[in-house]
């Protein structure tokens, strides 16, 4: 790691286990939340009210909490012998080392338990043992068994071959997971690794699963498919993929694909760029590639600092831009970084709402804060849908110029959906073109004189409807047939 990266790991961690601290020590405004939570998230398409988290940009300027505050966060004696503790328990290591899974931070967790946890199948350590995804083992382990079988090889042979890559598995999760042994990880890591590829296989196959189709369990095929979205549900892909190479070397393949090639089948249909396959673009687990597929294989370098975004963030949402005769047009990509401001067009990159949305956005979110602190392009595109969002009516509008796909139905719940992840999402460094391109339509509708903007106030003053329409040219006639009697009557009077 370079010491700009190892840097960066410091910092979040400082930021982490004092907000776990912080949590540890007053959690009152944590229990609050997930009280408010519990109360309105009976069942995963709950949502959270809009009005607790939703500030306006002078609260957000003031919350200490804020990185676009100017003032300091309070300092707790008690907390920061708490916070050295908990670094002396990680251990250095930990804290320098290359992991790319974690446990969602309380700061996020508390916002919608939900979004984070699994609710069929535990993948990896973290959630290992919980009782209520018990049932699923015995399928994992029939599934795994399928594979060996398929595979020609033997569970011996395979937990040797996981064995020599346990280290460096258990390297990719930030916890140590002290309880679990080298052996007793290994035969984890087997378990639920040969369970993803054979799902992978006869997803792949289905019209030739034949007799075996009931181990897909297509009733919980969907439900399977979410928490194969969460962070905190991964194994690392290297691993997965070695496996099946392992298993499936290239001459014993026949007609089956690469892993990579089976992993872009399986989440085909949340690949909205339709990215092909590339070896050479390195994905940590299943959540990381999900996030890739909203950006370029070769992202912009973010350049400005979380302060300048506090002075240019957009300060108009998307009903207000257009009433300043902003038009709202939708681009033809999908990728977060192809906004763009000319003239007076806003082209915003289509957006894909469907079911999967909200798990999805809060782990590739909870991702990005925990590892991507200088790349958090999703939570910089959540900052400006936030902004362009407070209302149903943002969406409808949005949804009407093609701009937002909703597949969840209620406007209200895709508001409510972007506004908490905006709200919560922390930005260490700003995308420098959504700074410039919010600079630019601040001022452009801050801008009375230009043509367009004194169009939109006429119909936004006095054109709403064909009767405000009538009754303002009635009046404009009545005004200059005024004047021109007035002014004739002094002409008459001065001869």
């Amino acid at each position: 790691m370079s010491n700009n990266e190892i840097e960066a790991a410091q910092q979040y961690m400082l930021e982490l286990l004092y907000s776990q601290a912080s949590d540890h020590i007053s959690s009152d405004h944590f229990q609050q939340q997930h009280d408010m939570a519990e109360a309105t998230d009976s069942d995963e398409s709950a949502t959270i009210p809009r009005e607790p988290f939703v500030r306006s940009h002078e609260e957000r300027t003031q919350d200490p909490r804020s990185p676009h505050s100017s003032q300091q966060p309070v300092e707790d004696d008690d907390v920061s012998l708490d916070i050295k503790e908990m670094i002396q328990d990680y251990g250095d290591s930990a804290l320098l080392r290359e992991c790319c899974i974690y446990k969602v931070p309380p700061t996020l967790r508390h916002l919608n338990e939900k979004a984070y946890t699994p609710l069929v199948v535990s993948i990896g350590p973290i959630h290992f043992g919980d009782k209520e995804l018990h049932n699923m083992e015995v399928h994992k382990k029939n599934m795994c068994r399928k594979l060996i079988n398929e595979a020609g090889s033997s569970w011996d042979d395979l937990f040797r071959f996981v064995q020599d890559l346990e280290p460096e598995v258990r390297k990719s999760y930030l916890e140590t997971f002290n309880n679990l042994g080298g052996p007793e990880l290994a035969e984890l890591i087997l378990w639920d690794a040969g369970y993803i590829i054979q799902l992978f296989i006869m997803n792949y196959k289905r019209d030739a699963v034949g007799k075996d189709a009931k181990l897909l369990q297509p009733s919980l095929g969907s439900t399977v498919f979410k928490d194969l979205l969460l962070l905190e549900n991964q194994l690392p892909f290297f691993a997965i993929e070695k496996l099946f190479n392992e298993a499936f070397p290239h001459n014993n393949r026949g007609s089956l694909p690469s892993f990579l090639e089976l992993t872009y089948f399986y989440f085909r249909r949340l690949n909205v760029q339709e990215l092909k396959p590339n070896d050479n673009v390195e994905i940590n687990h299943f959540t990381d590639l999900l996030r890739s597929f909203h950006l370029k294989r070769n992202g912009p370098t973010r350049k400005r600092p979380p302060s300048e975004a506090g002075r240019n963030i957009l300060r108009y949402n998307a009903n207000e831009l257009q009433e300043k005769g902003i038009k709202l047009k939708a681009s033809d990509s999908y990728c977060v970084f192809d906004m763009k401001f000319s003239s007076n067009i806003l082209e915003i990159p289509q957006l894909l709402v469907h079911v999967s949305a909200r798990r999805l956005f809060y782990n590739m979110i909870a991702l990005e804060q925990c590892h991507y602190h200088d790349k958090a392009y999703i939570s910089d595109y959540a900052h400006i849908l936030d902004c362009l969002i407070d209302t149903a009516k943002d969406v409808d509008l949005l949804v009407s110029k093609k701009i937002v796909r909703n597949h969840l139905g209620d406007p209200k719940e895709v508001a409510t959906l972007f506004n908490v992840l905006g709200e919560n999402a922390t930005t260490w460094f700003f995308n420098s073109n959504y700074l410039d391109i919010c600079k630019k339509l601040n001022d452009y509708s801050q801008d009375p004189w230009t043509w367009t903007g004194m169009k939109a106030i006429l119909r936004r003053d006095y054109c709403q409807t064909p009767w405000h329409t009538v009754v303002s040219i009635v009046g404009i006639l009545v005004f200059l047939l005024t004047a021109v009697h007035t002014t004739t009557s002094i002409l008459q009077l001065g001869k």
